[in-house]
């Protein structure tokens, strides 16, 4: 059953004024980014309690949800679209392929590239874990209005975007400096640390 937030998940801030002003203009960008990881630390929290009942954890059932979406990815492609380093994706592939969660099959245009898709078990999970976490969000947007959630969509989106478009420059200089070419594999390995740097890092 779906688990309800409590006072003890709340926010470590909270004893500061809800109405209390950002500081300066200038420090707005990086209230907003700490903010974020913020919100991500404690939506995690939330989510791996509301998943706990039926054995899975975020990760798995974000791997999924980007799977059944996207169809069949390469292990370096999922780790891209979920902003993980390449281990640490082919660890959680791992992970998701001996629970019989994904299927692996080879790549009709290359051979020698293994995808991944999401298997019939896999489909199951993530049916079942998709409206514990629909329900812990509406939940916590409740007291939102649908146009300030479609804003706060609209804005993310457009973080997430430049944050990969840091990304993608990063990688094309450190390709440059190595080389190399521009590779899915490359962009995977460095997008992690580069999204969990300061703005200004």
């Amino acid at each position: 059953m779906p688990r309800h937030a409590d006072a003890s998940d709340g926010d470590p801030s909270s004893d500061q004024p809800a109405d209390q002003p950002l500081q300066a203009d200038g420090c707005r960008a990086g209230d907003l980014w700490w903010l974020l990881l913020e919100v991500a630390n404690l939506s995690r929290r939330l989510t791996e309690r509301q998943l706990a009942p039926i054995h899975t954890t975020p990760d798995q059932i974000h791997a999924l949800r980007v799977l059944a979406l996207h169809g069949s990815m390469t292990v370096g492609e999922l780790a891209a679209a979920l902003g993980l380093e390449q281990n640490s994706g082919s660890q959680l592939v791992e992970r998701l392929t001996q629970r019989g969660l994904v299927t692996r099959g080879r790549a009709p245009r290359d051979r020698r590239q293994s995808l991944v898709s999401v298997s019939a078990a896999g489909q199951a999970l993530l049916d079942a874990g998709e409206p514990d976490a629909a329900a812990l969000a509406a939940e916590l947007f409740s007291e939102l209005p649908p146009e300030s959630i479609a804003q706060s969509i609209t804005l993310l989106r457009a973080i997430r975007a430049n944050a990969g478009r840091r990304v993608l420059r990063r990688v094309q200089i450190a390709d440059g400096e190595g080389g190399g070419q521009l590779t899915v594999r490359r962009l995977a390995h460095h997008a992690a640390r580069v999204l969990h740097e300061a703005p200004g890092g």
